[in-house]
């Protein structure tokens, strides 16, 4: 029989060198001659009269390598290879079948595992320098500012405990105050465990750019203060950020065909890695853009492939919770990583945004509008999910209350309907998108839309008591949203890929309720006292003035008046922070006019 996406995994040593090879063959049969036959599967959009037996070596060498291990394994003499093309437009199949002995094959092999030799040595060597310029490295100041040593000293101890003490490994939430320098407390422990063989490679995420930056300059002070550490590090950045080729809207531009960076970026890729891993050991979003023009390569993907070779990425969140950005190169099955989780306040609420998902019924209209007049199976595709919509306005108008606003209500249940009609406008926007391929207004807007349904049909099916369906109306707009309430068990899941996790942030209180939402209800959480004399703060509170909104008006020349006086009897400088732009702009007008002595900014 023919058996499909058969795993395959095996060990070869080059050089004692061991190297463990791990994939999936698409297909694995007997034929009629009863050869074991490997059946690679491709899909493509090259027009079927130019697809060749040899358009792409890159696929023969998937399924001949599938074939060594297969070979070795079943201890066969011969085996084929077959490399099967799926045409998407004609849905034409073709398939090509070379024929190999078990000698050709395992030499095959081992002439690909000598070309990668030189890269995997390189790799050792470089680990066992990291690891031991870690174990001499001394922490970059004189002296620890107050409680610096004690979060330093908790973090060491969960990076180097690992999954020793817990099955899912070691979890810590820190909320220690500002000033205290939780950057370098945090990574300079953490750095010093990887050093002693506790943990591969170090993942600092956070929610800002701004304390991406802070990583940045923690890890520039370490070099600086032993500068022969051998210590890689790479800051990913979002790709329309940092892309060189954007359209006429301001996307990045993927296509091999419209993209130069993107065509033959393998065949450039090598040269650029290796002349960024013979440099400087720390690589921002600086040095990628110029690495990228000067080797033509997609400034993003370099990002990506160059953290396989680096000790610590820095970068967002969503590289390791967002379950469609996430680096499936790591995190598609659990690493001996170690995760350092700054502002983590932030995360439940992003966690939140991340597992959650909207609709609205104006994408609908407009796709309906770009293709213009006519019918087809596509306009009656969107026209069955707009009468779902429809029904919904209906609803919304049963609801009582103020509908200045809108009106919403709440399901607790999936909506089923809803996600079956959208699976059902896949087929005929996948077809009508196969067949418009050139870039335009209406090709953007049904991509887009494209992109809308799967983004929901992904969440849809991780709908459980943990989301909950809203359907708000506005006008003639209607918006349904599955929000995920609680993302606990998601984030758990994602904690349980690495070895260790160091929650910090300067507010993370209650710690029972972070860590509730964060699924680590079992973390130990330490909260260290501010550096600071509890002497010199001072708190005064106004009770005679409301600030409500109500009150607002009648409040704003009080407010000038307590500011001044505070200016007045202390020398210095102040902040003062308002509920919102408009109100803070009121109280600015009248405090610059009536006080026009005192300088503001």
């Amino acid at each position: 029989g023919y058996a499909a996406e058969v795993p395959l995994c095996a060990d070869y040593t080059v050089d004692d060198i061991r190297f463990t090879l791990e994939g999936r063959a698409d297909g694995i049969f007997t034929n009629e001659t009863g050869v074991v036959t490997i059946d690679e599967i491709k899909t493509t959009a090259v027009p079927e009269e130019e697809i060749c037996e040899d358009m792409n070596p890159c696929h023969w060498a998937q399924g001949m390598v599938y074939g060594a291990i297969c070979a070795e394994q079943q201890e066969l003499e011969t085996l084929d290879v077959r490399l099967t093309y799926y045409q998407i437009d004609t849905d034409e199949i073709i398939r090509y079948t070379r024929h190999f002995s078990a000698a050709e094959l395992d030499a095959f092999l081992n002439d690909l595992l000598r070309q990668y030799l030189p890269w995997a040595r390189r790799q050792l060597d470089w680990v066992e320098a990291r690891n031991r310029s870690l174990g001499a490295l001394q922490f970059p100041f004189p002296a620890y500012r107050p409680g610096q040593r004690a979060l330093a000293g908790e973090v060491y101890r969960a990076c180097a405990a690992g999954k020793a003490e817990q099955k899912g490994g070691t979890r810590l939430f820190c909320q220690a105050p500002t000033g205290i320098g939780k950057t370098m407390s945090a990574l300079f422990p953490a750095l010093k465990a990887m050093g002693s063989g506790c943990g591969e490679k170090l993942f600092y995420l956070t929610a800002r750019n701004t304390t991406q930056a802070a990583a940045e300059d923690a890890l520039l002070r370490l070099h600086r203060s032993a500068p022969g550490l051998s210590l890689r590090s790479v800051t990913l950045t979002a790709k329309e950020k940092v892309c060189l080729c954007k359209d006429a809207d301001g996307h990045p531009s993927c296509l091999p065909e419209a993209c130069p960076y993107a065509n033959g970026y393998y065949d450039r890729i090598k040269d650029a890695l290796s002349s960024l891993l013979d440099g400087a050991p720390q690589f921002d979003r600086a040095v990628l853009a110029q690495t990228a023009q000067q080797f033509r390569v997609c400034p993003f993907e370099l990002g990506l492939d160059l953290s396989e070779w680096c000790d610590v990425v820095i970068g967002d969140y969503n590289y390791l919770f967002d379950p469609v950005v996430r680096l499936h190169r790591f995190f598609d099955s659990a690493g001996d990583w170690l995760f350092l989780i700054d502002e983590a306040h932030n995360l439940p609420d992003r966690a939140r945004a991340m597992y959650s998902a909207q609709f609205a019924k104006s994408s609908l209209t407009e796709a309906k509008r770009a293709l213009g007049k006519g019918k087809s199976s596509l306009k009656n595709a969107l026209t069955k999910v707009n009468n779902i919509f429809i029904e919904w306005r209906h609803r919304c108008k049963e609801v009582l209350g103020d509908s200045r606003f809108g009106r919403t209500y709440f399901e607790k249940s999936r909506a089923e309907d809803f996600d079956r009609a959208l699976t059902k406008l896949c087929e005929p926007l996948e077809i009508w998108l196969d067949e418009h391929r050139d870039p335009g207004e209406t090709h953007d807007a049904l991509l887009q839309l494209y992109f809308d349904i799967r983004a929901w049909l992904r969440v849809a099916d991780t709908f459980d008591n943990h989301f909950v369906l809203q359907i708000s109306a506005v006008g003639s707009e209607v918006r349904a949203a599955m929000l995920c309430l609680d993302p606990s068990d998601f984030l758990a899941a994602d904690f349980a890929k690495g070895r260790a996790a160091v929650l910090f942030s300067a507010t993370l209180a209650p710690a029972g309720y972070y860590k509730d939402l964060c699924g680590l209800p079992d973390a130990r959480a330490v909260a260290l006292r501010s550096p600071f004399d509890p002497t010199n703060m001072g708190l005064w509170c106004a009770r005679q003035v409301s600030t409500r909104y109500k009150d607002r008006a009648d409040s704003i020349a009080k407010v000038s008046d307590l500011l001044a006086v505070m200016a007045a009897a202390q020398p210095g400088h102040y902040l003062a922070f308002f509920p919102s732009y408009s109100y803070l702009q009121q109280v600015w007008e009248d405090f610059t006019a009536r006080y026009p002595d005192i300088g503001t900014l």
